[in-house]
Order: C-alpha cells, then sequence, then structure tokens
C-alpha cells in the first residue's frame, strides 16, 4: 500500500501539467513563456498541496495523511480540467474533436454537462448514508455503503483498462451508437459486481497474487493499445474521457460518503460514552476466560473489505463493586491504532483483555418489579450495549485510519484510467 500512495503521489503532480499542457497545445498564439507557465505552474501547485500535510506534527502518521490528501487534490484537478474543456480557447482539440464525432454521427459526451451525473450520484450516495444514520439509533455506517465504495474503485480501475480496447473496437464500427455506449459501461460493470461481492469475505493471498498478475498484465495491454492506435481510435477514447471522470467521482463520492458516515459513527459514540448515570458504566473486564484472554477483537479482512470488530459477552466489574453483564449482541466500537497501517488480510487487533480496564453504555436502572430488583445492578437497556476498546483517539483520527486504505484504492484506480490516456496523448 505505501509503494502506491508513494507512487499516487508523484503521478499527480504530472496530472496537474497535463492540463497546462491542454490549454498550451491548443491555444493560439502561445509562446515558450506561456508554455513554461501553464505546466509548471500547476505542478508546483500540486507539489505544495502534496508536502504541506507532512510538514507539522500529527497524531495520524504521514503515510496516511498523504493517502487522504491525494484524492482530494484529484477533485481539484477534475474540477480544473472540466473549467478548462469548457472555457478555454483551445480549438485544436475541441473543434476538430467536435467536427469528427458530427461527421460520423458519434454522440458527443465532451460537449455535454456529463459531470453532472456523477456529481447526483455522489450527493444520492451520501444523502442515502446519512438518512440511514439518522433512522438508526446508534447513527450506523449502512452495510451497502463499504460494497458500493468497493464496486465504484473496481469499476473505475477496470474501465480505465477497457476503454482503449473499447475505442478500437469502436473505431471499426462507428454507426453502433447508443448500444455501444451502454456496453461500454456494461462490460466493466460485471466483473467489478463480482469483486464487490467477494470482497466481503476475506481473500487469500494467492487470490491477491493472481488478481494482481491479471491487473498488471490488463493495464500493460491498455498501454499498448493506446499508444499505437489510430486517430479514430484516439478521437474515439478522447470523447469517452467524461465516462472516466464520472466514474472517479462516483469512486470519490462514495470514500467520501464512507468517511461523513464513519465519521458521524464515532462523533456519536463519543457523545454517547460522555452521558452520566447508569448509562454509562466503568470498571475491568471479567470473564471465566484466564487474565489476559482477548474478549473483543479488530480484524482485518483486507484492503477491499476494511475492519471489523468481535466482542464475545463477559462481565463488567464496576468502580462500585457491582457486576453488570456485558451480553452476546452487543457492539463494540474500537478503532485500530497506527499499528493497522503495516496490517495485512487476516491480521487482527486484539482491543479488550480480561482485565483491562472498560467502559460501557447502554444500562439503566433495574424496574422494581423485576428480577433483578434485589441486586440494584445496572441492566442492559433496549438500545444495546456499546463497548469502547481501550484505543478511542478523537473521529477525524479514527476516521483517517479506517478510511486511508478505501483512498489508495482509489489512487490505484485513478492511476489505472489516467496512465493509458496520457500515454497515448499525441
Amino acid at each position: 500500500m505505501a509503494v502506491i500512495v508513494v507512487f499516487g503521489a508523484v503521478i499527480t503532480p504530472f496530472m496537474g501539467m497535463a492540463e497546462g499542457w491542454l490549454v498550451w497545445w491548443g491555444a493560439p498564439g502561445s509562446d515558450e513563456g506561456s508554455e513554461a507557465l501553464l505546466t509548471l505552474g500547476p505542478t508546483m501547485v500540486v507539489a505544495a498541496l502534496l508536502i504541506a500535510p507532512l510538514c507539522f506534527r500529527s497524531q495520524i502518521p504521514r503515510l496516511v495523511r498523504t493517502a487522504l490528501m491525494v484524492p482530494l487534490i484529484h477533485v481539484g484537478l477534475m474540477v480544473a480540467l472540466w473549467a478548462i474543456w469548457k472555457t478555454a480557447d483551445i480549438p485544436l482539440i475541441k473543434e476538430d474533436l467536435l467536427r469528427f464525432l458530427e461527421r460520423h454521427e458519434v454522440t458527443s459526451l465532451v460537449s455535454g454537462d456529463v459531470l453532472l451525473f456523477g456529481a447526483l450520484i455522489s450527493l444520492a450516495l451520501l444523502a442515502l448514508g446519512l438518512a440511514h444514520g439518522t433512522f438508526r439509533r446508534r447513527r450506523a455506517v449502512p452495510g451497502w455503503l463499504r460494497p458500493t465504495v468497493t464496486f465504484s474503485i473496481a469499476f473505475l480501475f477496470i474501465l480505465g483498462m477497457w476503454l482503449p480496447l473499447a475505442a478500437e473496437l469502436w473505431a471499426s464500427e462507428l454507426h453502433t451508437g447508443t448500444n455501444f455506449l451502454l456496453a461500454v459501461v456494461a462490460v466493466p460493470a460485471l466483473p467489478a459486481l463480482v469483486i464487490a461481492i467477494r470482497a466481503q469475505r476475506p481473500w487469500s493471498s494467492q487470490v491477491y497474487g493472481s488478481l494482481t498478475i491479471g491487473l498488471a498484465v490488463s493495464l500493460g495491454f491498455a498501454v499498448a493499445l493506446r499508444t499505437n492506435s489510430g486517430p479514430t481510435a484516439q478521437a474515439l477514447f478522447a470523447n469517452m474521457i467524461p465516462v472516466i471522470l464520472v466514474a472517479a467521482m462516483v469512486s470519490l463520492g462514495s470514500v467520501i460518503a464512507l468517511a461523513v458516515c464513519q465519521w458521524r459513527e464515532l462523533r456519536y459514540h463519543r457523545a454517547d460514552g460522555q452521558r452520566t448515570g447508569p448509562w454509562v458504566q466503568y470498571g475491568v473486564v471479567e470473564s471465566d476466560a484466564p487474565l489476559g484472554t482477548p474478549v473483543g477483537i479488530i480484524s482485518f479482512v483486507g484492503s477491499l473489505g476494511g475492519f471489523r470488530t468481535q466482542l464475545a459477552p463477559f462481565w463488567i466489574r464496576t468502580r462500585e463493586g457491582a457486576i453488570v453483564k456485558v451480553p452476546n449482541g452487543s457492539r463494540l466500537s474500537a478503532v485500530p491504532g497506527p499499528a493497522s497501517v503495516n496490517a495485512s488480510p487476516g491480521d487482527y487487533l486484539v482491543a479488550l483483555r480480561v482485565g483491562d480496564p472498560v467502559a460501557a453504555t447502554g444500562y439503566e436502572a433495574p424496574a422494581g418489579d423485576g428480577p433483578f430488583r434485589s441486586s440494584g445492578a445496572p441492566v442492559p437497556s433496549d438500545r444495546g450495549v456499546l463497548v469502547f476498546g481501550g484505543y478511542n483517539p478523537p473521529p477525524h483520527v479514527g476516521v483517517s485510519l479506517l478510511l486511508w486504505r478505501p483512498c489508495t484504492l482509489y489512487m490505484l484506480a485513478a492511476m489505472a484510467a489516467v496512465i493509458p490516456a496520457l500515454l497515448g496523448a499525441e
């Protein structure tokens, strides 16, 4: 993962430089001064934005900060690219392409507001995620959101490798019309759906190795197609670039929706743990198991599946000496610490052991006529028990440690889409 982050950070300034080239190449009357300004200027700005987060101390590791910053810069670059395309006078690119598309009766995507669809889908994902949390008592992250993130990232990755081949096929059959445009989207959607479903279970190292080799070979094939394609395929690929931008926006939107929902859940847990009275119970973990036995763990499913918590039932001996029960089905609110940055699929981190100090919420005083009226010990409420792990950083730190891997996978997918496009540009 560290290699991907470094590679994404290195190539991102070149994406800014490519936008400068786009303007300079098509601007009439360009000179060497404007070339230097429009190529080196964006590169220097992007490089400064990448370096800035690394210059101050934080609880968040530098690798994680870089992984979070690069996708945000990509958002800015996409907005800038679309603004340049819509407003700049670049006839050598825009007018020639539009004339070609019109001559061959091909629907133009570069002249419309295609990115609006990506923005609307991203906003819809965010709204649905927040609405789900609003109607749930614990502000829980929706179960469908992480598979959606996995699907959108896998779709972007496969789309970037599929479009060079699609452009070649389209070049040989220019009058296929809308049906071919649907195929351009449907072909990468099918394997992306399989990956999203399969990623909810742990993958073996052999599966990861085979997938990596297959994607690397596919990327090399896509680059070879782009660098050897003819003018017709080049024009058709350029017409499909908005599809890549929409896929990238949806991927980023799903990651942002996951981040917002995760931050909201952690913030709610933090506020819930600051309540008073019998609702919050402080004490020590007790169990029939020996001292030091794990009762709460955070398992790492994989970069696509994320982290999952598991909690065994136990008792809490409170500060007042009472014994309160943590029943089966209780939830663990725990964030993997900085050590999780180097975690591999299948690893797990211990969040709670027998004998550890612990805090739990979701208790209430027993009813006067209930079976616990003689003990007076708090009992679990109908809302369930929420147990806090030993590491409870501020919500923004927790979200960073949970979300940097999806951001890194987005970077990998974005690079797979951008590299063939840049290498094939004439």
